[in-house]
């Protein structure tokens, strides 16, 4: 008897713990989102729909709803959850890359030409500086 409830006190104290651990990460993954959030413009722009669309997929990943899919997916299916979960959570993840990776492939392109155009700018300064200074 002692044996079994010794049992059922580690099971208890490892649950207590991976919920702990849980709700460390998630918090971390909320303040990450909300990371994202403010470095993007909230304003209407050509890009808004594609930066909304990538928010939602990394709010899916973050919110609690998606812990909650485990549990239908299992219900509905009569099979084992964990497969599913899995499967479900890395179609989740694979959008969420696929939009992120859009994004900063679009921010990358625009942050190159403004560095042409800046160089270009300068290097007009300079050549007219010089011209200035040789006459």
């Amino acid at each position: 008897m002692t044996a079994n409830y010794s049992s059922e006190q580690d099971d208890s104290d490892k649950v207590v713990k991976l919920n702990s651990e849980a709700k460390e990460l998630s918090n971390r993954a909320r303040k990450l989102l909300c990371r994202i959030q403010l470095r993007l413009n909230p304003l209407d722009n050509e890009n808004k729909k594609e930066d909304d669309e990538f928010l939602s997929a990394l709010s899916e990943l973050v919110n609690q709803s998606t812990a909650d899919t485990r549990e239908s997916v299992s219900i509905e299916s009569g099979r084992s959850s964990s497969g599913d979960f899995t499967r479900h959570w890395r179609t989740l993840e694979q959008d969420a890359v696929t939009r992120g990776r859009k994004l900063l492939k679009r921010e990358w392109e625009v942050t190159k030409g403004g560095c042409k155009l800046w160089l270009r700018r300068v290097l007009a300064g300079v050549r007219s500086f010089s011209k200035g200074v040789i006459r």
